[in-house]
């Protein structure tokens, strides 16, 4: 009897025991699956977190590319402008003989009375029609001849500044005689340009200078599509002349600078067989070394065809001070 108690007591224990266990267990689930929910509500915390931080680097990266965009096109527009004024002081300096001479003929001619003045007026309404014909007859060789805008162009330049010319006479009442003389030989400078533009030549497509082999360090090194195509260079039997080095029609030649119709944004080289010209040259950023960046236009010209292309480059010869400075450190 005692056994039977004593084995219904350890039964009873056991019991008792493994009820314990199972309680603490059910416990352990709830507290894992408290667990489990604590973590995945901070997980979504930090992924809430994680894209809203996003979105802000996002647009703070929108906001700074905007910037950078503004301040390229605001640097981009300070350096037009500044060619612009740097063309402006060219053609000061290029006609700061004329306007002397101008000046000092409006000091010594101030007498004129109101009736030359009126002669005056008369004659120049008559030129401004011969002006606006040439005008017409200059926009007609334009639509025949595609690519001889340019030409045009600078046409339109001279007559302008013609115009100018004459109206300042107007108002400072120059001597009628001198003013039609003037006037007239100015005429004639626009009719022979006309004639110019009007010539015969022909336009060859083919007609582009072809790459040419770098060597050393030159002054200036101009392209196309990725090709050199001018380099500067010497002649040993005039080592004062500034030349130039092309490749056209497979064959490599030298040109020399025409000094009588070189600025900075307009140059003329020449050899027996071509005129090649540089024009509406415009300078970019510097590049060390002294250089500057450059594009422009490049026209070749033989005695029966031409072409115009454009090219871009390096020019250490005719860059600014600012980059001949950096340049020299």
């Amino acid at each position: 009897m005692k056994k039977i108690i004593f084995i219904i007591l350890i039964l009873q224990s056991n019991l008792t025991f493994s009820q314990s266990k199972k309680a603490q267990i059910e416990q352990f689930k709830v507290s894992i699956d408290s667990l489990k929910n604590v973590l995945e509500n901070e997980r979504n915390a930090n992924l809430k977190k994680v894209q809203e931080l996003n979105t802000v680097i996002v647009n703070f990266e929108n906001q700074i590319t905007l910037l950078k965009t503004e301040v390229k096109d605001t640097l981009n527009n300070l350096n037009q402008k500044q060619l612009e004024n740097d063309q402006f002081k060219n053609n000061l300096n290029l006609n700061s003989t004329e306007i002397s001479s101008l000046k000092s003929t409006l000091e010594n001619e101030k007498t004129s009375n109101f009736k030359k003045v009126q002669g005056l007026n008369v004659a120049i309404v008559n030129f401004e029609n011969q002006i606006s014909l040439l005008k017409s007859e200059v926009k007609d060789a334009t639509d025949n001849q595609n690519q001889k805008q340019l030409e045009n162009a600078q046409l339109k330049e001279d007559l302008n500044l013609n115009l100018a010319e004459i109206t300042d006479l107007k108002i400072q009442s120059l001597n009628k005689e001198d003013s039609i003389k003037i006037i007239t030989n100015e005429l004639k400078k626009i009719k022979t340009t006309t004639q110019i533009t009007n010539s015969n030549i022909s336009i060859n497509k083919n007609l582009i200078p072809q790459e040419v082999e770098y060597d050393g360090m030159p002054e200036f090194r101009y392209s196309m599509n990725d090709e050199i195509i001018v380099l500067d260079d010497y002649k040993e039997t005039d080592p004062k002349g500034k030349y130039i080095r092309m490749k056209i029609k497979n064959k490599i030649m030298l040109l020399k600078m025409q000094e009588k119709n070189f600025t900075k944004f307009k140059r003329v080289f020449s050899n027996s067989e071509y005129t090649v010209t540089f024009f509406d040259i415009l300078y970019g950023q510097c590049t060390g070394e002294g250089y500057q960046e450059v594009i422009g236009k490049l026209r070749i010209e033989s005695k029966t065809e031409f072409n115009i292309v454009n090219f871009e480059g390096f020019d250490g010869f005719f860059s600014s001070k600012k980059c001949k400075e950096r340049g020299n450190g």
